[in-house]
Parts: structure tokens; C-alpha cells; sequence
């Protein structure tokens, strides 16, 4: 099992890497794109954003998924592949959700202060802290563990299970029984399932990112969540659940897809190696579990 958790964490890696830049675009246009007319569409955010800070601002907040969402991608393909393993059915549709559900509590745990963390760096750079652990302990002391670092806690479960769900649902559906051309189906079922999964759960994430965004700047506008869906309503209408979805459609294929064939590589490359046994090892039908998205 310990091979499923180092695939994904280098596969997790290396999508974060891929597409840092196109989710720091779409945290500010969810974030600011309502009041601030220099983050109201895909391309002035990007000129804004290259104009006060160059080409690090789109890596801004990177150290954080970087780690953390390694982790994530490590404990979803693991647990996600080990409770599939032990379902009596596991090409079955209720396998496939109650396996994804399954992996979504524990990430959601694990990714909701990293993106905490994330978010507020990518929208209010080093007044939010001069590293994401500097944000993290800026958080833990004005704010503690709940209100601060677990911010946003709840919504990303809410989040989570979906995504995860929609995410292995269509992944497996997408991959054939044939593995003639088992990277190029791994690529396109990849890259689908993860545009897939950001799409279904999209209007929680853009809630989310808003909640946990908040006074970053020092300005509260939420007193709740239910605040927080009324003034998108009030003031972007049903649109602005759907606000920074371009870019995050962009972003998911790509990194999804590509996050897949390294995750398939590794695992090849781990079966090869003699210091590892095969009966260490799935075969490839199982280890084609991969982590889903960032």
C-alpha cells in the first residue's frame, strides 16, 4: 500500500507545479472579481497580477499545496484504492461512491488549512504572512485552530464528497478494458473526470474560497455562510457561483491528465524494480487509482 501513497504524492507534486499559476488566477477572480475591476475577467487578472509582481505572483502561495497537497493526493489514492479493494463489487457504481466518500473526510482535513493558507497568500501576498507557515501561525494566534487555521472546514467536506465521487465515477467509465494504449486512455479519462469533478461541486468551492478569504485584508464581510451566499447573490447574481470557472476548466484537463500518466509511471516504475516484489504490488487495473485533481 505504501506505493500507492508515494505515487500519489509525487503525481500530487507535479500537478501542483503544472497548475499553480491558472488556480492563483482563479482564486482572485472568485475572490475579488466582483468589486475590483482589475480581477473582473481571465485576461486583466492575469495582467494585473504580472503587472505588480511579475511571473512569481502566479506562483504565489505554491510552498503550501506544494507539500500539502502531495499529502492529499497521497491519502486519497491510498485510502480510496484500499476500501475499493475490499468492496465485493468493486467496478460496481456503489463501490465507486462509497470508496470516494470515503476518501473525502480524510482530505478534506488535510487540504482545508492548506488552502487556507493558499488562498490568502495568492489574494493579499505578504500581508497575509511571509510563507504559508507564517500565514498558518498568524492564523493560530488571532484566530486559533477553528475559526482560523480549519476555516472553511465543513464546506470543504461538503466539497470533497461529490468531487471525489463524480471524479472515480467518470474516470472509471472512461477507462476500456482494452489497455493497449493504457497512458493515452489514462491521459483523456484523467483529464475528463478532473474537469468533471471541479465542475459539479464548483458554486461550494467559490463559497469556500470567499469564506476563507475573508479579512484577509482586514475587512469582514461575512458574518456567516449563509451571508456569504446572499451577497453573491445580491450583488454577481447565480453568475458569481460560476465566477474563475474558465480558468479552473483550462487548469483541470492538463494537470489531471498528466498527473495520471506520472502516477502510472511511478508505479511502473516501482513494479520493475527487483528490490520490490510483485505480490507488493496491484495489478494494473488496481493501480490505476490515481489522485484526482488540484
Amino acid at each position: 500500500m505504501y506505493i500507492d501513497f508515494i505515487a500519489g504524492w509525487l503525481g500530487g507534486m507535479i500537478g501542483v507545479i503544472i497548475g499553480h499559476p491558472l488556480d492563483t488566477i482563479k482564486v482572485n477572480l472568485q475572490t475579488r472579481g466582483s468589486t475590483n475591476p482589475h480581477y473582473h475577467g481571465l485576461m486583466t487578472t492575469v495582467i494585473r497580477l504580472l503587472d505588480k509582481d511579475g511571473v512569481k505572483a502566479l506562483y504565489r502561495g505554491v510552498s503550501s499545496p506544494l507539500v500539502g497537497l502531495g499529502v492529499m493526493n497521497a491519502v486519497l489514492f491510498g485510502i480510496y484504492g484500499s476500501v475499493l479493494r475490499m468492496m465485493p463489487d468493486p467496478d460496481s457504481l456503489l463501490a465507486i461512491s462509497v470508496a470516494g466518500t470515503a476518501s473525502a473526510i480524510p482530505t478534506a482535513v488535510v487540504i482545508s488549512p492548506v488552502e487556507m493558507t493558499k488562498s490568502r497568500i495568492q489574494v493579499a501576498g505578504r500581508q497575509a504572512g511571509r510563507n504559508p507557515l507564517d500565514c498558518l501561525l498568524i492564523l493560530l494566534r488571532k484566530e486559533g485552530i477553528f475559526r482560523g487555521v480549519f476555516k472553511g472546514l465543513g464546506i470543504t467536506m461538503c466539497r470533497e464528497i461529490p468531487s471525489n465521487v463524480s471524479y472515480f465515477a467518470v474516470y472509471e467509465s472512461l477507462m476500456p478494458e482494452d489497455q493497449t494504449h493504457l497512458m493515452f486512455h489514462q491521459f483523456i479519462a484523467g483529464g475528463t473526470a478532473g474537469v468533471v469533478s471541479w465542475v459539479v461541486p464548483y458554486p461550494v468551492d467559490v463559497i469556500k474560497s470567499k469564506i476563507q478569504v475573508d479579512g484577509a485584508r482586514g475587512i469582514i464581510k461575512y458574518s456567516s455562510l449563509m451571508d456569504c451566499i446572499n451577497q453573491t447573490i445580491e450583488l454577481e447574481g447565480y453568475k458569481g457561483f460560476y465566477r474563475g470557472l474558465l480558468p479552473t476548466v483550462i487548469r483541470a484537463f492538463p494537470v489531471n491528465g498528466t498527473t495520471f500518466l506520472f502516477v502510472h509511471l511511478i508505479l511502473r516504475w516501482f513494479k520493475a524494480d527487483d528490490h520490490v516484489s510483485h505480490a507488493q504490488l496491484p495489478d494494473v487495473k488496481e493501480t490505476s487509482y490515481v489522485p484526482r485533481r488540484y
